[in-house]
Protein backbone atom coordinates (compact mmCIF):
# COMPACT_ATOMS: atom_id res chain seq x y z
CA UNK A 1 0.00 0.00 0.00
CA UNK A 2 2.82 2.49 0.61
CA UNK A 3 4.20 1.65 -2.85
CA UNK A 4 0.77 2.42 -4.50
CA UNK A 5 0.70 6.10 -2.44
CA UNK A 6 4.22 6.76 -3.67
CA UNK A 7 4.36 5.97 -7.29
CA UNK A 8 0.61 7.16 -7.80
CA UNK A 9 0.11 10.11 -5.84
CA UNK A 10 3.54 11.72 -4.32
CA UNK A 11 5.75 11.17 -7.06
CA UNK A 12 3.05 12.76 -9.72
CA UNK A 13 2.29 15.37 -6.78
CA UNK A 14 5.74 16.53 -6.85
CA UNK A 15 5.97 16.59 -10.23
CA UNK A 16 2.74 18.71 -10.91
CA UNK A 17 3.97 21.48 -7.90
CA UNK A 18 7.40 21.52 -9.70
CA UNK A 19 6.16 22.41 -13.07
CA UNK A 20 3.95 25.25 -11.49
CA UNK A 21 6.98 26.90 -10.02
CA UNK A 22 6.87 25.84 -6.06
CA UNK A 23 8.90 23.93 -4.21
CA UNK A 24 7.93 20.37 -5.16
CA UNK A 25 8.02 18.42 -1.70
CA UNK A 26 6.11 20.81 0.06
CA UNK A 27 2.59 20.32 -1.01
CA UNK A 28 3.53 16.04 -0.76
CA UNK A 29 4.82 16.64 3.08
CA UNK A 30 1.79 18.60 3.75
CA UNK A 31 -0.61 16.19 2.59
CA UNK A 32 1.11 13.21 4.00
CA UNK A 33 0.95 14.81 7.26
CA UNK A 34 -2.46 16.10 7.22
CA UNK A 35 -3.16 12.05 6.36
CA UNK A 36 -1.67 11.14 8.75
CA UNK A 37 -3.35 13.63 11.17
CA UNK A 38 -6.44 12.84 10.40
CA UNK A 39 -5.76 9.05 10.27
CA UNK A 40 -4.22 9.09 14.43
CA UNK A 41 -7.37 11.36 15.16
CA UNK A 42 -10.47 9.94 13.31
Amino acid sequence: MIAASVWSLIIPSIEMADSQGTIGWIPATIGILLRCIFLTYN
